[in-house]
């Protein structure tokens, strides 16, 4: 299985990743700690239906992106769990997933992510809601992305926490393409889904953030395994 295929297993999940993020105090600072996002979904028209169970129990229940200042991880359970760490300082990206071990040149990963932005960006539109909501403490704002499909990601971003993502993960969030026109760190995604004539509403959201290099440290150590180079 192609690398960059992998790391599209899950929509909106592409290009979660960081290398550094720092709050806006003047100079930011390299962040060292993990992030958790919680995951979710439900009817986009509020509605209860007994379905969503079956749906809720293919995705993972949450993700974690972290950051020891170098090099980046990020992990997500369940049934399409995937844990991905890139280390920039050996031009290196590692995946382990459903018992596959892949890694790939970093600087490959780049070449493919500019392309897919560039083509993205062609086909988005990006709009600002006018709504905000507060998120662990922090104010986001939101963000209506309309694809070439007419699909519709709504993005809630904060411009207080400053996130430094590889060239080759893409944005941390949403389509690709979509960190090149809003600046900041996505703490809400609202993506829609149509499944078995049902309308409804994948939900990320942060819930957690943990300082401190021995919190990163699990998540930026490879899960141990035979690697071998994507052909």
């Amino acid at each position: 299985m192609k690398l960059h295929k992998l790391k599209h297993l899950l929509p909106v999940l592409a290009g979660f990743a960081m290398v550094s993020c720092g709050m806006m105090k003047g100079e930011p600072e390299a962040f060292k700690g993990k992030m958790t996002y919680g995951l979710s979904i439900e009817m986009a028209d509020g509605s209860e239906n007994p379905m969503l169970q079956q749906f809720a129990g293919m995705l993972p229940s949450e993700m974690v992106v972290a950051s020891d200042g170098e090099n980046y991880g990020m992990k997500m359970d369940g049934m399409q769990g995937m844990h991905l760490v890139a280390k920039p300082a050996e031009d290196m990206v590692y995946i382990a997933s459903q018992g596959q071990f892949i890694k790939q040149k970093l600087s490959e990963m780049s070449r493919e992510e500019e392309a897919e932005a560039e083509e993205s960006a062609d086909d988005m539109t990006v709009e600002e809601t006018g709504d905000t909501k507060e998120i662990l403490g922090f104010n986001a704002k939101g963000y209506k992305v309309t694809n070439a499909e007419g699909n519709v990601t709504t993005i809630y971003v904060t411009e207080d926490i400053v996130m430094s993502t590889p060239d080759a993960m893409g944005g941390i969030g949403g389509p690709a393409g979509f960190a090149d026109q809003v600046k900041g760190t996505p703490l809400r995604i609202e993506q829609g889904l149509s499944q078995a004539g049902m309308e409804m509403l994948l939900i990320f959201e942060a819930t957690a953030i943990e300082e401190g290099s021995e919190a990163a440290m699990p998540i930026t150590t490879p899960t141990e395994g035979d690697y071998q180079m994507e052909e």
